[in-house]
Order: C-alpha cells, then structure tokens, then sequence
C-alpha cells in the first residue's frame, strides 16, 4: 500500500499516523514482550498500556506521521463539513491540546473521541483522566464544534 490508496469509491486510506508535526515517531506495544499479535493497543504514547506490560523503547517502530491540524485545514478548504472519528490510543490529549492552543479545532464540525486512561497504571491514569477532563471543559467552550465521547 502507499501512503494512501483508494480502497472503494471515495474512501481514501493514507498508511501513517498523525499527530501535532510531522515527522517519524516511535510507535509502542507491538513487539511479543508486550502483546505481540494479541496486543492491546499500539501507541505513540509509551505508558498507554502500562496497566497491561511495560513498553520498551529500543523495541518500538517507527512510524510515518503527519501533522494532523494542517490536513484537517486543508480539508476544510474542499469539504463544507468536516468529521473526525479520533481514536489514536492515548495521543488524542496532546493532538487536541495542540489543535485547540492554534485555533485548528475549529476546522472540525463533529468529534468523536475515545479516551484511554482506563489502561494505564493508577499513577499515570489520575494525571491523564485530569488532562481529559480539562480537555473535555475547553471542547465545551468551542460553539461550533459538536463532540461525542466514548469508551
């Protein structure tokens, strides 16, 4: 597959990750010492499945990634509406955060979002249930924006 194929009709699939530059970043949870093909979850945050195993740097892949706030941008240019369906196993906080701090969030009519807190160890998931929760209240202030949560 290249970096985007289309599959079917107007489904366009694009073989990378996104996040708030782009770049190659270290992916986690993929090797057999943390799950091999019975994975929870792989990441770009190393403590996303700590609750489950312990990710091993020198373990992870690399990873093509975009910069998520301008391909939305650019979209909005050609599309009236723009829906996001957001589930990047734990890097939806600092996407988010970035996307709200340049003012990009407001590009995106829909949102839905899946946090993943519940899968880190009790330490780590009360400093990320805090980020989410702040996250959730700074959603709330933007009127345009429609945004569904899941878990």
């Amino acid at each position: 597959m290249q970096l985007s194929d289309v599959i079917s009709g107007n489904i366009l699939v694009h073989n990378l990750g996104v996040g708030v530059s782009d770049g190659s970043f270290k992916f986690y949870g993929l090797t057999d010492s943390e799950g091999g093909k019975f994975s929870e979850g792989g990441s770009f945050v190393q403590e996303h499945n700590s609750k489950w195993y312990e990710s091993v740097h020198s373990e992870a892949i690399d990873l093509k990634v975009i910069n998520f706030g301008e391909y939305v941008t650019q979209k909005k240019k050609v599309f009236d509406k723009v829906i996001v369906k957001m589930d990047i196993e734990g890097a939806e906080l600092e996407l988010l955060e970035h996307m709200i701090a340049n003012n990009v969030i407001q590009h995106i009519d829909i949102l839905y979002i899946e946090f993943h807190s519940q899968y880190q160890k009790l330490d780590q998931s009360k400093d990320t249930r805090k980020r989410e929760q702040d996250l959730k209240t700074s959603l709330s202030k933007i009127p345009k924006i429609k945004v569904r949560f899941w878990h």
